[in-house]
């Protein structure tokens, strides 16, 4: 297998070029293996995310109470029933039924920010790969292309065979770079644009779960507007 890659564009280029070509190259591979573990695990976890959110808004009723749907949520371990039971948790902690909703709200609101927080991990790294991978490429590209002219110079001829190894390695590390690039930026996107969708998920769920409570203990509790 070694040898067959050896014999490749990339792979000859790899091996005549030099250190900060290689060592460009080596850390480009390490962040592209990151980048795709990242994904894979990410895509997984948003997945089964998913899934338990589905499953739990399909079998809620319009008429459930909001300690009905808290009993129906410890079967689930999606991002909303876990908001769901931090609520509870300060629902059953409230002395005063006036202060119910305000209090419930606000605490699911703080589990939105820790299970939204959870959800992003790891993509401000997705994002780091994004930017950085191209700047690695362009500076082995500079430094190969700097390599050439030092041949030129050192045996005063610019022949193919001269320039060869300098211009091999500005080119691997350029398209290296960008092979990096590409993956984690879409990556990147694909992922974030799935935290969006649970945020507005679980927004949509507390406002409808404020309105249940509402409907539970209408003459009790009063209305509040605050977000």
């Amino acid at each position: 297998m070694l040898h067959i890659l050896l014999k490749t564009t990339l792979g000859s280029a790899f091996i005549t070029s030099g250190w900060v070509g290689r060592t460009v190259v080596i850390v480009l591979f390490a962040l592209s293996i990151w980048s795709w573990a990242v994904f894979i695990y990410r895509y997984r976890l948003f997945n089964r995310n998913a899934k338990d959110n589905g499953d739990f808004l399909d079998i809620l009723a319009e008429n459930m109470t909001f300690e009905r749907i808290y009993n129906i949520s410890k079967e689930f371990d999606g991002s909303i029933t876990r908001v769901l039971q931090k609520g509870w948790e300060v629902a059953q902690q409230s002395s005063k039924k006036e202060t119910l909703i305000a209090n419930t709200k606000s605490a699911m609101q703080r589990g939105e920010v820790e299970e939204i927080a959870r959800l992003e991990s790891q993509l401000p790294f997705l994002a780091t790969i994004v930017t950085v991978s191209p700047f690695l490429g362009l500076l082995g590209t500079v430094w190969g292309i700097m390599r050439a002219f030092i041949d030129i110079k050192t045996y005063g001829s610019a022949h193919i065979m001269v320039i060869a190894p300098g211009i091999a390695e500005s080119l691997i590390t350029t398209v290296i770079g960008l092979c990096v690039a590409i993956p984690a930026v879409v990556f990147y996107n694909y992922l974030s644009n799935r935290v969006r969708k649970f945020t507005d998920e679980i927004d949509n769920f507390i406002s409808e779960t404020e309105e249940r409570m509402r409907s539970d203990h209408p003459a009790k509790l009063p209305i509040t507007n605050d977000k």
